[in-house]
């Protein structure tokens, strides 16, 4: 039975020197070597067939081969990147002061900016809910004026109406008849018409600078204020958080026993 050297390989190639242990060509030519062992254990498990425990023991053979190459090569690859693993994690750890510094400093800013953005949103959203109703009572007034109107004419209508049923009696009596029967209207109930007007409020939408875009990310979420007013179909054994989230998505925005808030995350796109 033929067995391989695997330190054959790494005795024919070359020693990879310092200066060339980032040129891709030179660590591919070290590990040269190993291709015909490998292609050579290839070519055997694939022509090997396992019918009698002899052949059996050679496949085993055959695997234990394969495993320590495998093992001879995955140490020579761990030999290559080991300058590159040092290298790399140097240049993170310098690096990384700066990129903390510059995430806090994005941090604070998607904060202030998130602040601001809620609360132009609040004063936009009640200054929509104050023009709605002002539009509301414009409109329920003017209803109103509608509604009155037409009930003094409904008056008016009924008044001339018995006043033509007098006229008529009147006259009959004096000619000894029976006065014609008159249709006398009644006067209608209009209950006040009840205007409701939808709050519009208008997305400032994506704030653009020569730099780049920061957009807003709106997100609905809840806190708990007491469990014991939550209802039974958003509780399992705690807080049932994809019901609430599922809810909440579907339109829900009071359930007792919980806050829902919007939430403003702020993104950062350059140009």
């Amino acid at each position: 039975m033929t067995t391989l050297d695997f330190n054959a390989a790494s005795k024919k190639g070359k020693e990879v020197k310092p200066a060339d242990r980032f040129n891709l060509k030179t660590l591919s030519a070290s590990l040269e070597p190993y291709r015909a062992q490998v292609e050579a254990l290839k070519e055997r498990a694939l022509a090997h067939k396992v019918t009698d425990p002899k052949s059996n023991e050679l496949a085993v053979e055959m695997g234990m081969q394969l495993k320590k190459l495998f093992k001879d090569l995955d140490d020579k690859r761990k030999d290559i990147i080991k300058p590159y693993d040092t290298i790399t994690r140097g240049i993170n750890k310098l690096v990384k002061p700066f990129k903390d510094t510059l995430s806090d400093a994005e941090k604070t800013l998607k904060f202030k900016i998130g602040r601001y953005q809620k609360e132009q949103a609040e004063l936009a959203r009640r200054i929509a809910q104050k023009k709605a109703a002002e539009e509301a009572e414009r409109r329920r007034k003017e209803a109103e004026a509608e509604r009155q109107a037409e009930i003094e004419r409904q008056k008016k209508e009924r008044e001339e109406a018995l006043a033509r049923q007098a006229e008529l009696e009147e006259k009959a009596k004096a000619e000894g008849v029976e006065p014609p029967d008159v249709e006398i209207p009644e006067i209608e109930e209009l209950p006040p018409v009840d205007i409701h007007v939808e709050v519009d409020t208008q997305d400032t939408g994506p704030t653009k600078t020569e730099e780049g875009t920061a957009s807003n990310i709106v997100t609905w979420k809840h806190k708990l204020i007491d469990i014991n007013k939550v209802p039974e179909e958003y509780i399992i054994k705690s807080l049932n958080g994809p019901a609430i989230k599922n809810a909440i998505k579907a339109g829900v925005r009071e359930i007792d026993g919980l806050e829902i808030y919007e939430d403003i995350q702020v993104r950062f796109r350059t140009s």
